[in-house]
């Protein structure tokens, strides 16, 4: 440091006699900075004589803090004698400025020169580095250099940093001279930008003690000056932008002059007088938006924000962004909140708004309000067409009708494969029975023993001999079976019948059920609409909460390890009784729903889907099974519907494919009947004839036994597989009666 106590000879020439690379450092003899954000707003001046100034304004109030040279002194241990007469600052090494001489010219870096107050402005480092790297570097040529003490340079950068919706302009200027440490030094400081209407006030200070002091405002008219002693106090004539200067003249007479920035601003009004717009967060789809709105505003001169501090009343509500002519204003949570504009004197300019930031703007909310009135009306139209349906007498008849085909078919099948047992009819004989007389015959005409038979049935009375014969030859029960067999096809009639009414009255419950599926799809459609409006509605009022959901049914307790259940007996399927009373009436509301408002009451819990009681339900649910054994859980609703539908269909496929069956028997028992006719013919002629025509029935009778047979065989596995149809059945056509009425009370208590 001894080196430095004494001012240094400096010749600016000599810098172009330097190489490349060779650095010379420099202190900061004056600095005039000054920022502000939504919430703080500084100006820190640095003056020659060594005296820092800063004045600080935030929620607190404005405070100014003064350090003069011999403060400055005494922080960083600066001796006060005759060898260290100048600046304080100009023996702080760590603060000096540095030129580094190029080809060209020369690049000087400010490296510490400003910034120190922008943490306080709450702006992060991501921000200010993409700043200052650009600002602190100045680029000089060598006529720049043979005109040192007309260097003035002045660099501008912006940054931003959208995570936290803030932005920074920095504007930094350098001019270099040598100071004369023998001029007098004035400072000037105070209030000299303020809005119209209002009043400034600048205070100065000169040094040597014991002078006197001379303001003056340029352009003139811009404001007048009232001064006394070494403050002034300044009232505004017209708006605009000007400066103010100070004019010190020392005892000895000699004169210093500093000057600082004035100015008139006026605010007129925030978007043309007009309420400002909400800030939203979401959109009528309940997407989130860009929580922001730019908000014009009126005011002189040009570029006021540059005049202006723009502040709300709650910095936890909104960001403010000012920029000429216009402020982007962003939310940050919802609430009420102020905008105001102050001057550089802490004066509000302009009038004072209302800001609100939402959830949904009013536009949105009315929308939805809308939204759910339509949704509403869906779904009672949606409601009426399901009970339209539900309870047309079409749907119920077949539905009924499909219960009793059930349970005609199941009858009607047994009645002509069972050999045990009663029948309805005289008529109608068992397909054992039939097989069994067929199978006589044959073995007759196979054992050779036509002749003995041509003589006992030459010894029966008149009428049909070959029937009379096999009476005769093998006996009451095979001699009726036979001479039946036509009979029989009376009750094979009734079963394909029953089947083919099995059939219709199937396609007409699918065709119904359809009708109810589409009327459920469009119930389902208009309720996840309402759903939908309900929770942005939620959304919009603030309510995070979730709709209470439906209990779900309690599973039956399981049987204790040392308990086994007794197994319940299946109860016979019973007819359906006929229904003789109409389903109540849809009560439809008298009133519209309405959207509650801000601060109402809780928006309502939106209904559920009407669903009815579970059933177990048995059919085949797979397109390769037949019976009713599979069993699956079906209520009320779309998906309910969809399983009821495949399995009725499959079914119904299933009864289709044993009528075939039924229908091949049927032949089978004509053509039976066929060969005994002609075998009753050929007896009554003569032996030959009967020899041959029994000889040639035989493979005939062969292939009508095969087909007896294999109509039994289809015929037992139907009546095992068909057995606990009628009960599942009925089961599915009571989940279908229930569409009515649970539909009628979802909407007329939900809604």
């Amino acid at each position: 440091m001894e080196e430095r106590k004494l001012p240094l000879d400096f010749d600016p020439a000599k810098i172009l006699t330097l190489q490349p690379g060779a650095k010379i450092r420099f202190y900061r003899s004056e600095i005039d900075e000054w920022g502000s954000s939504s919430s703080y707003r500084y100006t820190r001046v640095l003056y020659p004589d060594g005296v820092e100034t800063v004045t600080e304004t935030d929620s607190r109030g404005t405070h100014r803090t003064v350090i003069t040279d011999e403060d400055y002194r005494r922080e960083n241990n600066i001796p006060s004698n005759e060898n260290f007469r100048q600046n304080a600052r100009y023996y702080q090494t760590a603060d000096l400025a540095t030129l580094e001489r190029t080809a060209t010219g020369a690049i000087l870096e400010v490296l510490p020169a400003v910034g120190n107050n922008v943490t306080d402005c709450a702006v992060t480092d991501e921000t200010t580095n993409q700043v200052f790297p650009e600002v602190l570097t100045f680029v000089l040529t060598d006529q720049d250099l043979r005109l040192w003490q007309q260097i003035s340079r002045t660099n501008t950068a912006s940054g931003s940093f959208e995570d936290f919706n803030e932005k920074i302009t920095v504007r930094l200027s350098v001019k270099m001279e040598i100071p004369d440490i023998k001029k007098p030094i004035v400072t000037l400081d105070g209030c000299t930008q303020f809005g119209s209407g209002e009043h400034g006030k600048a205070i100065a200070s000169g040094k040597p003690d014991g002078g006197t002091y001379e303001f003056r405002v340029e352009p003139s008219d811009l404001m007048s000056v009232e001064a006394e002693g070494a403050s002034a106090t300044l009232s505004g004539s017209r708006l605009g932008r000007g400066t103010i200067y100070v004019k010190y003249t020392a005892p000895d007479g000699s004169v210093g002059e500093t000057s600082q920035p004035a100015s008139v601003v006026a605010l007129y009004s925030y978007n043309n007088n007009n309420p400002l717009p909400q800030i939203a967060f979401f959109d009528v789809e309940g997407k989130k938006k860009t929580a922001s709105i730019t908000v014009p505003y009126s005011a002189d001169p040009e570029n006021s924000n540059e005049l202006l501090d723009f502040v709300q009343g709650d910095a936890t509500l909104i960001n403010l962004i000012p920029s000429s002519g216009s402020i982007e204003i962003k939310g940050l949570k919802t609430g009420k909140t102020t905008l105001e504009a102050k001057d550089n004197c802490g004066n509000i300019v302009g009038p004072t708004v209302e800001v609100e930031v939402v959830n949904c703007d009013r536009e949105t909310v009315e929308a939805l309000k809308k939204m759910r009135e339509g949704a509403v009306e869906n779904i009672q139209d949606a409601a009426q067409r399901l009970q339209k349906i539900a309870g047309s007498k079409e749907f119920e008849k077949a539905r009924d009708n499909l219960v009793l085909s059930t349970l005609e078919l199941l009858g009607k099948a047994g009645m002509t494969i069972v050999a045990s047992g009663g029948t309805p009819s005289t008529a109608v004989n068992t397909v054992s029975t039939v097989a069994e007389a067929t199978a006589a015959v044959l073995d007759m005409i196979s054992s050779g023993s036509l002749e003995e038979f041509y003589t006992n049935a030459g010894k029966a009375a008149s009428g049909e001999l070959f029937d009379k014969a096999v009476y005769t030859h093998f006996g009451k029960k095979i001699g009726e079976e036979w001479g039946k067999s036509l009979g029989s096809i009376i009750g094979v009639i009734e079963v394909y019948e029953a089947a083919k009414r099995f059939g219709d009255d199937a396609g007409q419950v699918l065709k119904h059920e359809q009708e109810l599926d589409n009327a459920m799809e469009i119930w389902k459609k208009a309720d996840n609409d309402f759903k939908r409006i309900e929770k942005l509605h939620r959304i919009c009022m603030g309510d995070k909460t979730e709709p209470k959901k439906p209990e779900e049914p309690k599973k039956p307790e399981e049987p204790k390890a040392d308990q086994t259940p007794e197994p319940t007996k299946p109860t016979p399927p019973t007819e359906p009784k006929p229904k003789t009373e109409t389903p109540p009436a849809r009560e439809v509301p008298t009133e519209e729903p309405v959207t509650p408002e801000p601060g109402d009451e809780e928006p309502p819990v939106p209904p559920t889907t009407p669903t009815g009681e579970t059933r177990q339900v048995g059919l085949p649910y797979s397109p390769e099974e037949c019976g009713c054994e599979e069993s699956k859980s079906i209520s009320l609703g779309s998906a309910g519907f969809s399983t009821l539908q495949a399995g009725i269909k499959n079914l119904s496929d299933c009864v289709e494919r044993y009528s075939v069956s039924v229908n091949d028997y049927s032949k089978a028992l004509v053509e039976i009947s066929a060969v005994r006719d002609t075998l009753n013919a050929a007896l009554a002629d003569n032996p030959a004839t009967f020899r041959m025509k029994a000889t040639e029935a035989k493979p005939r009778l062969d292939s009508l036994l095969e087909r007896t047979k294999a109509y039994g065989e289809a015929g037992q596995i139907f009546l095992k597989q068909f057995e606990k149809c009628p009960e599942s059945v009925k089961s599915g056509m009571d989940v279908l009666e229930s569409a009515l009425t649970v539909t009628i009370d979802s909407v007329k208590t939900k809604y």
